[in-house]
């Protein structure tokens, strides 16, 4: 006997509270970065937990069987982001849970394809009805957000150098790329043909006032998602749908139009001045370029995850110190591709990329299969595409890759249960249901343990500075996960207060602990209370960091 379906219904409901509440988690009141390290947490609390839960419940035992393919490399991805722990230039421990604010390390990467995994393994219809539901609600969430933030209404006092309007994100960039991808679906339901009026003019809402926040952030990379978003699913339903069917060439043409004139005007090929173009754009060719020579350099593991920022003076070129200025660093090559590449080598990128591969296959059979417009597929699809997109000059933020990592496991998962000869997933048996929550708590527990000490040690940090305390904000630079950032920060504070003999005591400890920590060693070079034999060894070692930097003594 199988259990009632309310007991999937329940799995699953839970499951997509928790994806959206991972988005939108801030913790404004206790953190000092709140908008990575709580996503980070609850993120991996989810996927844990529903990885276990699949476990127990036996719905791995055809996994192989499925899809060789998804498994195989699954496999490969496993083994070589282990390769890159391990034998990566970046040391493990900064690996592990990577940059301090931002997270992307070993473990997220591990939780993104746990997420990946999970989607495509437990795959009902009803479950990507909810996911596609799920990401319109989540979209919603950060309008109404951002339409507080547009008026002056944010009941928290950030402090932000940035435009105002920035969501759950901490950053107007992320704010309009998610928008533009949460459009999608709302598009695509609203060429569905079972779509009473009412709920159409709903829709149409819905769309207007995630455009109306994508301007309000002055971002121009959510404004290209939303209207590729838009044209994506009018493409998909003038071929699906007879009823305007007769439009199918004429939009083919305009959306090619669209699209080339879209490309020339970023790259400045047009008669007229660009619209779309931002200095950002040759800015990001700057750090392309470093994360292809950090590859080349590293071909085979990569500078080690979230190491980009360590390695970016020293293999900058020429162009980018005239054209930044010396000091302008990143680290991120914002594209989520080349920091693949740059973190994780050639092997891994061609393994993300071959995941990717199989998830256009599944949307290139989905699509010539069906002779019918399937509106929760379409939507699928279009926001995962609306997500690449984005990819390709942005930032992997956590809130945002969640989903675009989701999506690539649905869109797999809905092709597969589409096909006339696949059964949905079986439901679990009675007598392994205490089997089952046993493995959903075992699950969350493993996930709190693995995640906590990024939040926790954000949390302690930003404690001991609303404390004030000389010894709270020294023990707090020495909390692990220890991090070259914190520690700089509580150097930099000691040398503003005129506690030299502490600012270089952890200064000298970060570049032991992190020897590739430019800042620290800066910073050593700038205390009155260091001789000129220690600073000058500082120096010697910025030098080695940034070789191209001719104002370094």
């Amino acid at each position: 006997m199988s259990v009632p379906r309310k007991s999937d219904n329940a799995v699953q409901k839970i499951f997509l509270a928790t994806l959206i509440l991972a988005t939108i988690a801030i913790t404004p009141y206790t953190s000092y970065e709140p908008f990575n390290s709580p996503k980070f947490f609850l993120i991996s609390i989810l996927t844990c937990g529903f990885l276990f839960l699949l476990l127990f419940r036996g719905n791995f035992k055809n996994f192989y069987e499925s899809s060789r393919s998804v498994f195989i490399l699954t496999v490969l991805f496993i083994v070589q982001s282990l390769i890159i722990l391990f034998m990566g230039p970046t040391l493990i421990t900064q690996q592990l849970f990577g940059v301090n604010g931002r997270n992307t390390g070993f473990i997220l990467y591990i939780i993104l394809l746990a997420l990946l995994i999970s989607t495509y393994v437990f795959c009902t219809h009803k479950f990507y009805y909810r996911l596609v539901i799920s990401l319109i609600i989540t979209g919603l969430l950060n309008t109404v957000y951002g339409i507080l933030q547009y008026f002056g209404l944010d009941p928290f006092n950030w402090t932000n150098p940035y435009n105002p309007v920035f969501g759950f994100f901490g950053n107007p960039n992320f704010q309009s790329a998610f928008l533009g991808l949460a459009s999608a679906p709302i598009w695509a339901l609203f060429f569905d043909s079972t779509i009473v009026k009412r709920k159409r003019f709903l829709l149409l809402f819905l769309a207007s006032l995630n455009l109306m926040i994508i301007i309000s952030t002055s971002s121009q990379q959510g404004v290209i998602v939303f209207v590729a978003g838009f044209f994506i699913v009018l493409l998909v339903a003038v071929v699906k749908l007879p009823r305007i069917s007769k439009y199918a060439k004429y939009v083919g043409l305009s959306t090619l139009l669209i699209a080339t004139l879209a490309v020339l005007d970023i790259l400045q090929k047009l008669p007229w001045r660009s619209i779309l173009y931002k200095e950002s754009v040759s800015n990001r060719g700057d750090l392309w370029r470093a994360a292809w020579n950090m590859a080349v350099e590293y071909p085979l593991t990569g500078v080690g995850f979230d190491g980009y920022g360590y390695f970016y003076r020293q293999y900058r070129d020429l162009t980018a110190i005239v054209e930044r200025g010396v000091g302008t660093t990143s680290n991120s090559a914002h594209n989520v591709y080349l920091d693949i590449l740059a973190n994780g080598g050639f092997p891994l990128l061609l393994i993300y990329l071959s995941l990717l591969v199989l998830v256009l296959k599944s949307v290139y059979i989905g699509m010539t299969r069906s002779k019918n417009y399937d509106p929760i597929f379409t939507a699928l699809v279009a926001s995962w595409i609306c997500y690449q997109l984005q990819a390709v000059i942005s930032i992997n933020q956590i809130g945002v890759a969640a989903w675009g990592w989701v999506l690539s496991g649905a869109v797999l998962g809905y092709e597969r249960i589409s096909r006339s000869n696949q059964k949905e997933t079986e439901h679990v048996k009675h007598e392994k249901i205490r089997k089952v929550f046993f493995g959903a708590t075992a699950g969350v527990v493993f996930g709190a343990l693995i995640a906590s000490p990024p939040i926790l040690a954000d949390t302690n940090f930003r404690s001991a500075l609303d404390s004030k305390q000389i010894e709270s904000v020294l023990d707090s630079a020495y909390k692990w996960p220890q991090t070259p950032e914190t520690m700089f920060q509580v150097a930099a504070i000691f040398r503003q207060n005129n506690l030299l003999d502490l600012s270089a005591q952890v200064a000298k400890d970060a570049t032991t602990l992190f020897p590739r920590s430019y800042e620290n060693w800066e910073l050593l070079t700038t205390l009155s209370n260091l001789s000129e034999i220690e600073k000058n060894q500082a120096y010697s070692q910025m030098r080695k960091l940034d070789p191209l930097n001719q104002t370094i003594k």
